[in-house]
């Protein structure tokens, strides 16, 4: 059995012409020895986030499962054989107050999903439907798309649905928007708030102030849309969100919001199980993907240590389970760095010797950056460290060096002008294994979930999984040697 260590640069990819020139001569020396000396090649992304890459490498699939399961309920209308959605139909029908659904707003597909599902409900003409959007998108170009989606939802839907409140996703699953929380709550429970009818102006506003829709302040859309006794709180998700803070503000609102409402009687309840340590019930049963890193893993009779931030662990953990917060296997483990553990070499050697696993996979990140001058310095930081971890594995073990993803964003420039970063569209990989030299093996054509592949069948070569080490023809390598 061999080992395998995978080395992610997450955020960093191919930069673009348009980008600020971020990758500058110099900046990550052992980097680019490395794809001189080894083998090399990019691997195309669509996905520009963390959450999203990691998907993409553990189970092959960017979109929600359950995208395919609504549409199928939709088409086939079995809303009503399950009995959770029956029971929630006849305790909205039964039941006096205003549906509340907070929706994440991925595509126009979740509006199609939203209508049939409401349309489903058969709710009376008279039922209060508020949708409250919640913007997952990290990117400003993001926009363009957003302003056709929520003209879809506000003009091509069921006349009763009306949209409450607008904001970013950040404010619900980042501890440090607590003041952002507690100014949305002000505004559910008492009605108040930024308001735009006009929602082209508003989104052009914040494409003009450079603001992420992920990071957008809440500001309402209608009247009337407020918490009122009695009323349902419901989450129109398709997997696991993180909403504790946001569900236990709604319940048990802190004193400095002061309102009128009875919080005891507002009822909870979400599509799909969220990732939270509250009793949220819920429609469906969480739907775990066929592939899984997990799966691969056990099949191929190897283990796996997965080091990252402790903030970032959960995350992982979901999708390399299938999308799953219940272990399919023991087959992963993990191990936190917040305490500076990547960049010691005596520990980073007794891991990496380890005989009990067999593939190690160390995670930096750099889309966190706040300016080009931090990208630029944590990128000459992991520099160092790959050299360390090269030197650790050289003629040992097969190290490849990756990015689940490439990021885009606006950044501060050391002249105080804001520049463009665009990792985006590729990402780099690097091998290094004393077993297939140049002369005779490349990378070929994948995608990043043939990264997870490779990297299972550089461990064990007996596993049939798609990879991207291939065997060069013969006229390729008589063509190299000359």
């Amino acid at each position: 059995m061999n080992k395998t260590v995978l080395f992610l640069i997450n955020g960093l990819g191919i930069e673009k012409a348009d980008s600020c020139n971020v990758y500058r001569e110099g900046l990550m020396p052992n980097m680019d020895a490395m794809m001189n000396e080894f083998l090399f090649t990019s691997l195309p992304t669509t996905t520009n986030d963390y959450s999203s890459g990691y998907q993409t490498f553990s189970i092959g699939n960017t979109n929600p499962l359950g995208y395919s399961f609504l549409d199928n309920l939709i088409d086939e209308n079995k809303f009503n054989e399950n009995p959770r959605f029956n029971d929630f139909k006849n305790s909205i029908h039964s039941q006096e107050g205003a549906l509340h659904v907070f929706c994440v707003l991925n595509s126009d597909q979740v509006v199609e999903h939203l209508k049939g599902f409401i349309k489903a409900l058969e709710l009376d003409v008279n039922k209060k439907v508020f949708v409250h959007v919640i913007f997952p998108q990290i990117s400003l170009d993001d926009y363009k798309g957003l302003i056709k989606t929520l003209n879809k939802l506000n003009y091509d839907s069921l006349t009763q649905i009306k949209i409450g409140m607008i904001f970013g996703l950040s404010i619900i699953d980042q501890a440090d928007k607590n003041n952002q929380l507690t100014d949305l709550m002000r505004m559910f429970l008492r009605g108040t708030g930024e308001r735009w009818n006009e929602l082209d102006k508003k989104l052009d506003t914040l494409w003009n102030s450079k603001i992420i829709p992920r990071d957008v302040k809440g500001f309402c859309v209608t009247d009337g849309f407020s918490l009122y006794d009695n009323d349902t709180v419901f989450i129109f998700n398709y997997e696991g969100i993180m909403c504790d803070n946001f569900i236990q503000m709604i319940s048990n609102p802190p004193i400095s919001i002061t309102h009128s409402v009875n919080t005891a009687t507002i009822r909870f309840m979400s599509l799909f199980p969220l990732r939270t340590a509250l009793s949220i019930p819920y429609v469906y049963d969480p739907i775990v993907s066929e592939t899984s890193m997990a799966k691969a893993l056990e099949q191929a009779n190897l283990t796996a240590l997965i080091l990252a931030d402790q903030e970032n662990i959960n995350l992982i953990y979901y999708m390399a389970n299938g999308l799953s917060m219940n272990a399919l296997n023991d087959k992963v483990k993990f191990s936190v760095t917040d305490n500076g553990i990547l960049f010691s070499k005596e520990k980073m050697s007794m891991i990496l010797n380890d005989p009990n696993y067999q593939v190690i996979v160390i995670n930096h990140r750099v889309d966190q950056s706040t300016s080009v001058e931090e990208l630029q310095a944590k990128l000459t930081q992991i520099d160092e460290n790959l050299a360390m971890i090269k030197e650790l594995c050289f003629e040992k073990y097969t190290l490849i060096v990756s990015s689940l993803f490439g990021m885009k964003k606006e950044l501060p420039l050391p002249n105080r002008d804001v520049g463009l970063v665009d990792f985006f569209g590729s990402v780099p990989v690097i091998m290094m294994d004393h077993r297939y030299e140049r002369a005779l093996y490349k990378l070929g054509y994948g995608s990043i979930y043939t990264l997870l592949g490779t990297v299972i069948r550089c461990a064990n070569p007996e596993m049939k999984l798609p990879t991207l080490l291939k065997k060069k023809d013969f006229l390729t390598r008589l063509l190299f040697k000359k």
